[in-house]
């Protein structure tokens, strides 16, 4: 059971959104990295507070908020009216890596705009928001049409605090929220504004009904109609879920490994002695558990601290359960526990790679 778990977190942490293959217009606004965004001076990074940005907001402008009704037709307008044309500066290699992502519904509640449905689309590229469309809806005719919104994609981005190998990932809207997923952090949206706050759902508050945000539990069904899921590529030896705790190899033989933890927060964050083995098809990149020798095994419970500046380093001997390795790539997943308290924890996924000449 223990490996089943961590296939399933690791899964949740990996997955990233991916389709839309045609090469796709943009400006060059638009195809700003977040290292530049980020060099923004008004920008204000999200803590674990209600930014004073939302506090201060001019609660008379217009305001969006988001709905649950169903928006499948507008799925199919969407993507057939996707800009599919040619940018002379634009390379099939972003043209690969960009995607329409799941449409979120908004009303805005000005007198002016009542009669109309709106979906907003955002326009994704490596895991950043680079732009968005809004379809709008005229409820007395029914007409359909489409423009871009830039704007909102941006501010969006200029919001949470990513870096542009992270993923936004929108797992759903319920009632007055769209939620979304980001590393090991949740997001609660609602276009105009965002609270930042720990995954975990019960950790989650309500916030003040004048930001028009009420935050209720996460529809956790992805709509299908226009995106695909697929494992991210892991570009690094390390994965780091937790951030200020990483994981790597630094020996390797086709019989064990070093692993070495290192914690430079004030968590307390633990292991254990459980891991396994995957190894990359050479071909198609994917990875899978490498079969192992011995049926019903089972590791001992024992719980080892990794301290603040202390790293935990450790030989796993892996040939009781695998055999011997085979030349060729492989990762170590473990299990690592950000423990608050009886009851009261967190358990993340690592891996490190490590290669067998």
């Amino acid at each position: 059971m223990r490996k089943q778990i961590a296939f399933i977190m690791a899964t949740v942490c990996t997955l990233l959104i991916t389709g839309c293959g045609a090469s796709k217009n943009m400006s060059e606004s638009h195809s700003l990295t977040l290292g530049e965004l980020k060099e923004s001076e008004d920008r204000e990074l999200i803590g674990n507070q209600i930014p004073q940005w939302v506090s201060d907001a001019d609660w008379n402008k217009p305001l969006y908020a988001v709905s649950s009704s169903n928006i499948g037709h507008f799925d199919a307008y969407a993507l057939e009216n996707f800009p599919d044309y040619y940018d002379d500066g634009w390379t099939q290699k972003q043209s690969d890596a960009i995607y329409l992502g799941q449409g979120i519904e908004m009303f805005a509640l000005d007198d002016a705009a009542q009669n109309n449905r709106i979906i907003y689309y955002p326009v994704i590229l490596n895991g950043v928001i680079v732009g968005g469309y809004q379809v709008y809806e005229q409820l007395e005719n029914q007409k359909i049409s489409m423009q871009a919104s830039p704007l909102l994609a941006n501010e969006l981005n200029l919001m949470m605090d990513l870096t542009s190998e992270e993923t936004p990932l929108i797992l759903g809207c319920n009632n007055n929220n769209t939620i979304g997923i980001i590393g090991d952090t949740c997001y609660i949206l609602d276009i105009d504004h965002m609270f930042h706050e720990d995954v975990s759902l019960d950790k989650i508050p309500a916030i003040e009904f004048s930001t028009c945000v009420n935050a209720m539990e996460v529809l956790c069904t992805e709509r299908t109609a226009n995106i695909e899921m697929k494992e991210r590529d892991i570009d690094t030896d390390m994965l780091s879920p937790l951030d200020g705790v990483t994981m790597e190899v630094t020996e390797c033989s086709d019989t064990s490994v070093t692993v070495r933890i290192v914690n430079v927060t004030d968590k307390d964050i633990q292991c254990g002695e459980d891991f396994c083995l995957e190894t990359q098809d050479e071909e198609t990149g994917e990875w899978r558990e490498l079969d192992e020798v011995i049926d019903n095994a089972a590791f001992n419970a024992i719980a080892y601290m990794i301290q603040k500046d202390s790293p935990y380093e450790t030989v796993i001997n892996f040939e009781w359960l695998y055999g011997r390795l085979d030349p060729g790539r492989y990762r170590i997943v473990k299990t690592v526990t950000d423990f608050r308290g009886t009851g009261d924890y967190t358990d993340y996924v690592f891996t490190a790679e490590f290669s067998i000449e």
